[in-house]
C-alpha cells in the first residue's frame, strides 16, 4: 500500500522554502552592505588630513539603518523557516535548522 501524499503541505513547504531561500540571499546582501559600511568606517576612523583641518567620522546613521534592515530580514527569514518546518512532516520533507552565530 503506498503512502498518500499531502500535496497541500508539499505546496506550502515548497513555496515557503523558495521564499526562505530568497530571504537568505537578501540577508546575505544586507550583511555585505553592512560590511562595506563598517570597513569604510574602520579605514577612515580617526584619519585626519594635514594640517588637521578635517577628521573623518563614521556614518552611524547609515550603519544603524542597515542594522535595522538586517533585523527585519532576520525576522522574516526566521518566520519563513518556521513556516517551512511546520509543513515539513506532512510534506515528507526535511526541516531547516536555524543556526545562530555567536
Amino acid at each position: 500500500m503506498s503512502e498518500k501524499k499531502n500535496y497541500e503541505a508539499i505546496g506550502r513547504y515548497t513555496e515557503a522554502l523558495e521564499e526562505a531561500t530568497k530571504a537568505a540571499a537578501d540577508l546575505h546582501g544586507l550583511l555585505v552592505d553592512l560590511k562595506r559600511l563598517v570597513d569604510r568606517a574602520i579605514a577612515h576612523a580617526g584619519v585626519h588630513r594635514p594640517p588637521f583641518r578635517s577628521i573623518f567620522l563614521p556614518n552611524v546613521d547609515a550603519i544603524r539603518e542597515k542594522l535595522d534592515e538586517l533585523e527585519g530580514a532576520r525576522e522574516r527569514l526566521t518566520s519563513l523557516v518556521a513556516e517551512v518546518n511546520s509543513n515539513a512532516e506532512a510534506a515528507g520533507k526535511p526541516k531547516i535548522e536555524l543556526v545562530i552565530e555567536d
